[in-house]
């Protein structure tokens, strides 16, 4: 800084000081920015990963406390302490394994022969009652219906490929003994979709007309699954969540963005069955495409959420156990030959070989995923990466 400036910044700094109410505060972030970074430290000494992620907690104080110097001062304080404190932690090692939050409303995710898949069966509790009994029942019936007018007869093709690959998986799920009800949800939500999709390319002409039998049994197929999941105790709870949804067209666009790269790398890293890559794939890609984008938004990130939590406590699991890595260092980042092939494992691998488009995702819905920046330090931290 040129002499003539640095004393004026000199007067400043001693006017901030004098001014009491915390502003002191602004006198030492403004100096750490002048100092710039410096073998690996930023803003209050902090490392310099951690003193971004506090310029962003600072940026998202409630507009409120703004408006009072004294408490907005007061409350950055305390941010810069957390930090401290966070990233003293972190240097000694004692950082707490990360809380990973239970799996939400929507499709929800296990694993079998040590990948991550879907869920479809309900809990015993989820049973439908007699009237729910006698919808499904009538929802299996229509779909038997749909199933036979679709297939390919007398000369006709019926293609329509994805909508009978869509409906594959609707079958499935609904003849059940007692299926999963978000998934009747979800995949209804994806058939209303899949529906109109269709019309569209028949007014086209990309696909040919549905025969009379076809498009019938598939609208009653569309209208029985409102009803039916209307009917249950989970369809109720996900429709009411769906209307307190915080729909935004450029937020959920945001989502969809940043949620394809992280749903192709888990199909191309085979961490995921077929099935469950279909489920989270076909969310995404239906957002804002329908009639009701809150339903599909809320669908999306449920479904992208769910599957990082049950990989989230798989990574922790892998981590926490022992399980043996040879850790291989390339460019600056860590590649991993694992000694089994074990979810856990494959999770690990999973959230450090991709961290950076994991990163977007968190910004793009940083109150629900916000956990997954703490997982990948803890896992780096504990993994001396």
């Amino acid at each position: 800084m040129p002499p003539p400036l640095r004393a004026k910044w000199g007067r400043m700094h001693t006017a901030l000081e004098e001014m009491g109410e915390g502003f002191d505060i602004w006198a030492g972030w403004y100096e750490a920015i002048l100092a710039g970074e410096r073998n690996g430290r930023y803003l209050f000494g902090l490392p310099t990963e951690r003193a971004l992620r506090l310029n962003v907690d600072i940026a998202l104080i409630d507009e409120k406390l703004w408006k009072d110097p004294a408490k907005v001062n007061a409350e950055i304080r305390r941010l810069v302490e957390v930090a401290r404190g966070e990233a003293a932690k972190e240097e000694e090692g004692e950082t707490d394994i990360p809380t990973i939050p239970a799996q939400a409303l929507g499709p929800k995710f296990g694993a079998v022969e040590e990948r991550l898949e879907l869920i479809e069966a309900g809990n015993e509790d989820e049973r439908p009652d007699k009237r729910g009994q006698t919808l499904l029942d009538e929802l299996r019936d229509t779909f038997d219906d749909l199933a036979s007018a679709m297939s390919p007869h007398d000369g006709v093709p019926n293609d329509h490929p994805k909508l009978r690959k869509l409906l594959t998986r609707y079958g499935a799920v609904i003849h059940l003994d007692n299926p999963n009800p978000d998934l009747i949800f979800t995949w209804g939500l994806r058939l209303e979709e899949a529906l109109r999709a269709a019309k569209r390319e028949i007014a086209t002409r990309d696909q040919p007309e549905l025969e009379d039998e076809a498009k019938s049994a598939l609208e009653s197929l569309v209208r029985l699954n409102a009803i039916f999941v209307a009917t249950s105790e989970s369809g109720k709870e996900l429709l009411d969540a769906a209307e307190r949804y915080a729909y935004s067209r450029a937020g959920d666009d945001q989502f969809r963005k940043a949620a394809e790269p992280v749903v192709k790398k888990m199909d191309i890293d085979a961490i995921a069955t077929e099935k469950a890559i279909d489920i989270i794939k076909g969310a995404v890609e239906d957002i804002n495409t329908g009639t009701h984008p809150h339903r599909q938004g809320l669908v999306a990130k449920n479904t992208v959420g769910n599957a990082v939590s049950y990989l989230g406590n798989a990574a922790v699991q892998g981590v926490v156990g022992n399980a043996t890595f040879e850790i291989i260092k390339v460019g600056g980042g860590a590649a991993f030959v694992a000694a089994s092939t074990d979810i856990t494992v494959k999770a690990v691998q999973f959230f450090v070989a991709n961290a950076p488009e994991l990163a977007a995702l968190v910004q793009a819905s940083p109150e629900s995923l916000g956990w997954v920046t703490h997982l990948i330090r803890w896992i780096r931290m504990r993994l001396k990466l």
